[in-house]
């Protein structure tokens, strides 16, 4: 690692615990002060069940300009509220390991299933069992913990050690943040998302809440190490930025305050956001301590600028975010890291636990998740579709939708098994994007409600 990106590494916050039990790894001198004033402590969350939060972001979505759909977050408080009424999918693995699947990861903490969705996971994988004896399936995304909104490039957890967190982080842009440089083989169990070996990753984690429990919400954003900031970058930055913040149209830009801790103290900055409602572009602009106007606008002036897209479809997600990080040093003059937002994806739909992303049947079980259509097993597939609809019917639980692909709708009618009068049709709906999976939907169904998930097991079982 250049000493530039030390410098870098030691200027973004706290060493990781790891760095700090090797001695030789360690920056004492130039690690940053913990800074989380109980006035800027993360906001008290709402319990809610899992149902009111789904209905609230729904009702969200149906206003489609970006400041109405602001105020209706505000207005239902869905950014404070966290729900308590879903079981972790991925403890099916230690309360029944017989039952013939795995996760997709384990780093997304996104297996927060409703209660009603893991029995019929459990009914529907039984059926798999008995009718393609050897096959497995993978759970992929479902909801996560808390009904923790899925937005695009983040993940969301619950850290049970709420002080150790807070002690770590320092007040960056006026959220308590613990922000580490790591190489890119700390991510290693990723790849290929990770496919670039030599690049480090700037991993964010802010704490945007917390339970009456006691519990953090934190979030976790991680962003490659983008190209050297050429001059000729630079300038186009600046002067598009310029044009943005110089537009004079109802509600493009908007200024507020925010604090933060700059190394040296507590400083409050002066913090700008654009939106094109016509483009759905969006942008930062974020000013040095004492700088009061964003003009004339040079390197020296700006401590951070951000880029994204708005997707009104899911809202408060921004995508393909770039952002730039200036340095100032008074004698060597500004130094600028562009970092790119690493890809996570982003389901409005998957709020509740009652949505999941489960992968189809392959050869041999590889390739879970793949969208070749070559690896699906069509045959076992097929009676994969049919388990999920059975194990519904049997356990009174609505299913809404089994979506898949046009393409795996038209492999799954070559199944020669698969008769017309099969109930399994009338769930099957086409929906593009679904080739790698099936999207399975249910409402809720009360019964299962409040038990455990040895119990829930025990209902479900053939």
């Amino acid at each position: 690692m250049t000493y530039s990106l030390l410098l870098l590494a030691a200027l973004a916050g706290p060493p990781s615990d790891t760095h700090r039990s090797d001695p030789s790894l360690a920056l004492p001198s130039l690690a940053l002060p913990s800074l989380a004033p109980p006035s800027l402590a993360p906001p008290s969350l709402i319990p809610r069940s899992a149902q009111t939060v789904q209905a609230g972001w729904e009702w969200v979505k149906l206003a489609k300009d970006r400041q109405e759909q602001l105020e209706r977050i505000g207005e239902r408080k869905l950014t404070h509220s966290y729900c308590t009424d879903t079981l972790d999918a991925q403890e099916l693995l230690r309360v029944a390991p017989d039952l013939p699947y795995e996760l997709r990861d384990w780093v997304r903490s996104r297996h927060a299933a409703r209660p009603e969705m893991v029995a019929l996971m459990v009914r529907a994988m039984g059926y798999l069992k008995r009718w393609q004896p050897g096959s497995t399936i993978t759970i992929g995304d479902i909801a996560q913990r808390g009904c923790g909104q899925i937005r695009y490039g983040t993940i969301v957890h619950f850290d049970d050690d709420a002080e150790t967190f807070l002690r770590r982080s320092r007040l960056e842009f006026g959220l308590p943040t613990v922000t580490e440089l790591l190489d890119s083989w700390a991510f290693s169990d990723e790849f290929p998302r990770m496919d670039d070996l030599d690049t480090p990753i700037r991993v964010e984690q802010t704490a945007s809440g917390r339970t009456r429990d006691g519990q953090l919400r934190v979030e976790t954003r991680r962003f490659s190490l983008g190209a050297h900031v050429t001059e000729h970058r630079l300038s186009l930055l600046l002067d598009r930025t310029s044009k943005r913040f110089k537009d004079k149209s109802p509600g493009a830009v908007q200024w507020d305050l925010v604090d933060h801790d700059d190394g040296r103290g507590a400083v409050r900055l002066k913090r700008g956001t654009y939106f094109d409602s016509r483009t759905g572009v969006w942008a930062e602009l974020i000013l040095r301590p004492g700088v009061k106007g964003a003009f004339p606008m040079r390197p020296d002036r700006i401590a951070r600028i951000r880029e994204a897209y708005v997707d009104l479809g899911k809202p408060t997600s921004l995508k393909f975010e770039e952002r730039w990080d200036f340095d100032f040093d008074g004698e060597a003059g500004v130094h600028v890291t562009r970092w790119f937002l690493e890809y996570e994806a982003h389901h409005a739909s998957h709020l509740s636990g009652l949505d999941a992303d489960l992968s189809y049947v392959t050869f041999n079980n590889y390739g879970h998740f793949s969208p070749l259509l070559a690896l699906m097993d069509r045959v076992g597939s097929w009676r994969w579709m049919k388990a999920l609809e059975k194990a519904a019917r049997d356990l009174a639980i609505p299913l809404d939708a089994l979506f898949v692909d046009p393409t795996v709708l038209r492999a799954l009618k070559t199944v020669e098994e698969a008769r017309k009068a099969e109930p399994a049709w009338k769930k099957l709906k086409r929906s593009p994007g679904h080739d790698s999976h099936v999207h399975v939907r249910i409402r809720p169904a009360p019964r299962f409600h409040g038990k455990t998930l040895t119990e829930i097991i025990e209902m479900a079982r053939l």
